[in-house]
């Protein structure tokens, strides 16, 4: 009787068992990856709207004549549009006092709003140094603003004198 070569049965199922166990690893590694992706999406989505929120305040920072501060709500008077950052707990809006111009809403909180004047903590009217203190998908972060006044400005204001 002639011998034919092949495989045993037992070799084709130590090829299955093995490509078993390759095709499981290669797809818990496509599962951690989707989920890592998924993640990095969600966080980028987080940090953009940071740095929008960030841009937002220094442009209208920088463009301000006078920034005032009330309670939850600062704002930032300019010439020809006042600006206003209402600070709650759960999100920040930021409306401009005209209706044409649709509001801005930031899905992240407030935790500390520390405002300064000339060095001295202040709750309400001018200040000349904004410290908040956001936080959102369990991370805190700081946005630290300064505004520097001109002597004019300051005797031309009213709420210069607190």
């Amino acid at each position: 009787m002639k011998k034919i070569p092949a495989y045993t049965i037992v070799e084709l199922m130590v090829v299955c068992i093995l490509t078993t166990f390759v095709v499981i690893i290669a797809m818990q590694c496509i599962r951690l990856m989707n989920t890592q992706y998924e993640n990095y999406e969600k966080n980028q989505a987080s940090y953009r709207a940071l740095g929008d929120l960030n841009s937002l305040l220094r442009r209208d920072n920088l463009g301000a004549h006078r920034v005032l501060r009330s309670a939850k709500v600062l704002t930032f008077e300019m010439d020809t549009i006042t600006i206003q950052y209402h600070l709650n707990k759960d999100f920040i809006i930021r409306t401009p006092l005209l209706n044409t111009i649709r509001p801005d809403t930031f899905r992240m909180g407030v935790r500390t709003i520390n405002t300064l004047f000339q060095k001295e903590s202040i709750t309400r009217g001018l200040v000349d140094y904004i410290d908040l203190g956001l936080f959102f998908d369990e991370m805190e972060l700081r946005i630290s603003l300064q505004k520097q006044y001109s002597a004019a400005e300051l005797m031309n204001t009213q709420a210069y004198a607190r």
